[in-house]
Parts: structure tokens; C-alpha cells; sequence
């Protein structure tokens, strides 16, 4: 399941805090920049230093947990911007946006239970191939 996130979202770090149930229910979460803030600002920023940084996933936690991210240490404005574009393109109206293995826009938050539900009744009325 990819979700678009950003770091100031209070929906985005309680899913982030639940982290753990998603994978007891088998649940992969590909997670993606999608600050609802212009460039330049502090949340932009913070998705920059989270995504650009050396270990995005030691940064994705320090920054969902509240913490503040040390600076990218390389500049890739270019992801964080694409990632945007790219959840504005899908009409997504904010964070969390959660889109489902077949490219379903799924909704925004929802507990780990209520996703997996989701997931299988989605694969239950998939057309076969």
C-alpha cells in the first residue's frame, strides 16, 4: 500500500505509530512525500531532510516521533516535488492518502484492521485476469 504522508500531519503519525500492526497483518507500506505546505517552508523542508537523508528510514522515525530531522545532507528537492505532483495528479485531498495495490485510492487514515478488511474485500471483487 503506498501512502503519501507528511511530516505535520497528526492522521500520518498515527498511522506511523502503528507501523508494527500493519506488518503483523502482512501489510507492506510504501511510504511517500507528500507535505501539504509549499516549498521553502518548514514542513517542506523537514519532508526534504526525511526523504534526502542518509538513512530516510531512521529519519522517517525520528520525524514521525515528534524529533526533528538533521539536514539532508544532499539536495533532492526534485523527489519531494515529483511525489506531490504526483498526489495532487491522483486527487488525493490530503494526508495520509492510501492507494491500494491495484492503484485504488483507498482514503485516507485507517487502523490496521480496518485496511487489511479493506484489502480483501478489494481483492475479492478484483476482475481476473
Amino acid at each position: 500500500v503506498a501512502v503519501f504522508t507528511d511530516v505535520d500531519c497528526a492522521y500520518c503519525r498515527v498511522l506511523a505509530s502503528h507501523l508494527g500492526g500493519y506488518l503483523a497483518d502482512g501489510i507492506a507500506l510504501q511510504f511517500i512525500a507528500s507535505p501539504l505546505s509549499s516549498r521553502g517552508t518548514p514542513t517542506y523542508m523537514a519532508a526534504e531532510n526525511v526523504w534526502c537523508a542518509v538513512h530516510p528510514h531512521k529519519a522517517f522515525i525520528k520525524a514521525y516521533s515528534g524529533g526533528v530531522p538533521a539536514p539532508a545532507p544532499r539536495p533532492c528537492a526534485v523527489i519531494v516535488a515529483h511525489d506531490s505532483q504526483v498526489a495532487h495528479a491522483m486527487g488525493l485531498p490530503g494526508t495520509p492518502g492510501l492507494i491500494g495495490p491495484h492503484g485504488a485510492v483507498l482514503g485516507g487514515y485507517l487502523s490496521p484492521r480496518d485496511l487489511l478488511a479493506r484489502l480483501r474485500m478489494d481483492a475479492a471483487t478484483e476482475p481476473s485476469p
